[in-house]
């Protein structure tokens, strides 16, 4: 893993409240690198209505895209704003497209902070597993507006909070719907269990 960033960039991670966070798939490290991700963070200078900056603070190399990575790069980030200036300034909110890794780790580092991630990107993540299911066929169908209710409800349930989400999941539980082929009625048992283990585990977080 390697880590990069100037007294400056850190200087602007400190003092920014708002932090971009983006793994960049353009320019990702070849095939047969050490490295799989190239990921910057973004330091975002807030004057509303009148302007927002953008500001490259930290560059980073990883050799995965997993948690225990992202949590050393945070780590990384950390230990350099304690060392260059006693702390880590103000309380940051991390914006994230949809990145569960990244996110928890972001969390688990810097714990007085928030973190956001991108209502987009959430939606695309969860239609894709639909699609890999094999179920994209059944959202197709107009006949078949329950299930077409049910995952929508679940892609909405993304603006609810924390608070509802144990209720979130007990209706969807409560109202799966049924398909009359017995192979995708165990596709969408699979669905709901993708979203329990995966998704549930990042709200409760």
């Amino acid at each position: 893993m390697v880590v990069m960033a100037s007294v400056v960039g850190l200087a602007a991670f400190r003092c920014c409240e708002h932090i971009s966070c983006d793994g960049n798939f353009k320019y990702q490290p070849q095939a047969g690198s050490a490295f799989r991700q190239l990921y910057t963070l973004h330091a975002i200078y807030q004057e509303l209505p009148d302007r927002s900056e953008s500001v490259l603070s930290v560059t980073a190399l990883l050799p995965t895209k997993d948690t225990a990575d992202y949590k050393l790069m945070f780590q990384h980030i950390r230990d350099a704003l304690l060392l260059e200036f006693g702390d880590t300034g103000v309380a940051k909110v991390f914006h994230f497209d949809m990145e569960p890794a990244a996110m928890n780790a972001a969390k688990q580092v810097f714990r007085n902070s928030t973190v956001k991630s991108c209502y987009f990107h959430f939606s695309k993540n969860v239609m894709d597993k639909v699609a890999t299911l094999g179920l994209k066929a059944i959202d197709d169908r107009s006949t078949n507006a329950s299930f077409c209710t049910w995952i929508r409800t679940f892609i909405g349930s993304a603006q609810a909070p924390n608070s509802y989400w144990h209720l979130i999941l007990d209706y969807l539980r409560e109202n799966m719907p049924q398909s009359y082929e017995p192979a995708e009625n165990a596709k969408i048992r699979q669905l709901f269990q993708y979203f329990n283990d995966y998704w549930a585990r990042y709200r409760n977080s």
